[in-house]
Formats: C-alpha cells, structure tokens, sequence
C-alpha cells in the first residue's frame, strides 16, 4: 500500500492500516508493505493504527493515530 498524497481517514474497531497476506487470496510470495510519502494520514483504531507484516516507510506527510 502507497500513499503518496492527499488525506486518507479511517475508522477501525481492529487495525486501522493493515498490509498483510489472507491466507488463499493472495500471492504467498508477496511482501505486504505501508509506504506514505505525503498526504495527511488520520487513523481511529482499537487495535494497532499502522500494522505492516513488512516493511513501513514513512519518507514524509503527517500521521495521527486517535485511540
């Protein structure tokens, strides 16, 4: 997942941003990951506000996790 600009807002009763594999619905040699270069990222989770079973690469923009 890439964010590259713009405001992204999510409302979440578990993980609010979540990069992983579902079991039988993706490829299983795939490297889920976050990446945000920009924007405005406004996250309310009851469970973790960014989780990347990889890599997270935040290089710019604004991240704000409400709990």
């Amino acid at each position: 997942m890439t964010i590259n600009n713009g405001t992204v807002t999510t409302h979440s009763t578990d993980d609010g941003v979540n990069a992983s594999l579902d079991d039988g619905l993706a490829d299983q040699n795939a490297s889920p990951s976050i990446t945000i270069n920009g924007g405005v990222v406004k996250v309310y989770a009851d469970a973790d506000g960014l989780d990347s079973n990889n890599d997270l690469i935040i290089t710019g923009g604004t991240v704000v996790g409400y709990w």
